[in-house]
């Protein structure tokens, strides 16, 4: 294993916060997901989360709870899945992101790329199918 990555499902009024990936060698390259990042060295998974989404979507956020964790074959690395609340901010594509924007649960499987929703543990699932 290479690391560790942390993804937030990010809620603010009932929408979830998804970004789309500059073109770039990597396997969601121009593709819409949820957001996250890997964990630097000496960095709390929370930090580290609260971190990936500010430079990410510009927006300060709240880490409510763990949901799952996975082993993503693709990245060679153990995800982390928190749910979060949005805190404040205006929300801007930033890092390797071209565009972000909230969308109702019922659109991210049809909006997520299919390399990414494959990757969505059962508990990630299920919580977005609620």
């Amino acid at each position: 294993m290479s690391g560790i990555a942390v993804v937030g499902i990010v809620e603010k009024d009932n929408l979830i916060l998804i970004g789309k990936k500059i073109k770039k060698d990597h396997y969601l390259s121009e593709s819409w997901h949820i957001l996250g990042g890997k964990v630097e060295e000496n960095e709390d998974y929370e930090e580290a989360l609260k971190r990936e989404i500010k430079e990410e979507a510009g927006i300060d956020i709240k880490v409510k709870e763990k949901l799952d964790e996975m082993f993503d074959l693709n990245s060679n690395l153990k995800v982390i899945w928190y749910l979060c609340n949005f805190l404040d901010g205006d929300l801007v594509a930033g890092d390797d992101i071209q565009e972000v924007k909230f969308v109702s649960k019922d659109k991210i499987k049809e909006l997520c790329s299919e390399e990414a929703v494959k990757l969505w543990p059962e508990k990630v699932v299920e919580y977005l199918e609620r």
